[in-house]
């Protein structure tokens, strides 16, 4: 199981490291965070600040990304011969098998759509000026 889960982590993994990095650079460069660290809070509490205003970015793309892995898992569990989801989806495309096609389909949007919803709910507690705009 080791290979199968670096395949389908490595690349987001990789994305969220970067946006992250990019997102605190750009947080530190804001005056809230210049005027919190000349108000002298200590390191840890300066830390939770910059990084709870930096990761409403990683929330707002870990949808995509949750979607990017589920279309992965097809390929990979396909590769790999390990029977799941992903699996079944593509063979059953390939036998033509219409109605478990349609089923997998409703099964994995639903799953999509409550990641998105999810995702769109952490982007809003973790972002102070999102409240704002509800």
């Amino acid at each position: 199981m080791v290979l199968p889960v670096i395949t389908l982590s490595f690349g987001p993994t990789l994305y969220i490291a970067k946006l992250t990095r990019t997102s605190v650079l750009s947080t530190l460069q804001e005056d809230f965070t210049k005027f919190a660290k000349s108000k002298g809070i200590g390191d840890f509490r300066f830390f939770l600040h910059v990084i709870s205003a930096s990761l409403s970015s990683v929330f707002s793309v870990a949808g995509l990304l949750f979607a990017f892995m589920i279309t992965g898992s097809f390929i990979v569990e396909t590769v790999f011969a390990i029977p799941g989801m992903g699996r079944y989806f593509v063979l059953s495309v390939i036998d033509r098998d219409y109605p478990v096609v349609m089923a997998l389909t409703i099964v994995f949007t639903t799953i999509l759509v409550f990641a998105n919803i999810l995702s769109e709910i952490l982007y809003v507690i973790f972002d102070p000026r999102a409240r704002e705009k509800i």
